[in-house]
């Protein structure tokens, strides 16, 4: 028996949500790989705070900066607060209230896990 949502996929063009889901994180993907492009140089660092966030599945800046200390070398702790708050302004970081960072967004979180690259 054919279900609503294989209906749906069905009408979109997709075979399963698995599809469904790399087609959609493509364009998101794109939009952020040409945010990471206006950071420059800073670009590792921003990447590699994602992969932090992404790995833990939520992140204290404590953890943050020893995971990227520990990748990357040393961050003052202002530069690290610019990148956490940059990242929150364009909708990609939340900050919740017991102070632990994740990622706003599944589709967001797939792409960091599958696309993104140093």
């Amino acid at each position: 028996m054919v279900n609503l949502l294989q209906l749906k996929y069905a009408r979109l063009g997709v075979r399963d949500l698995r599809s469904m889901v790399e087609e959609v994180s493509k364009p998101v993907l794109e939009e952020l790989e040409h945010l990471l492009s206006t950071y420059g140089v800073g670009r590792a660092r921003y990447v590699e705070i994602l992969k932090i966030v992404f790995t833990l599945g939520k992140a204290r800046w404590s953890e943050i900066k020893r995971g990227i200390e520990a990748k990357l070398g040393k961050i003052p702790n202002n530069a690290l607060m610019n990148i956490l708050r940059n990242l929150q302004d364009v909708g990609v970081l939340r900050k919740d209230s017991e102070g632990y960072y994740g990622i706003t967004d599944p589709i967001i979180n797939y792409a960091i896990k599958h696309y993104l690259r140093t």
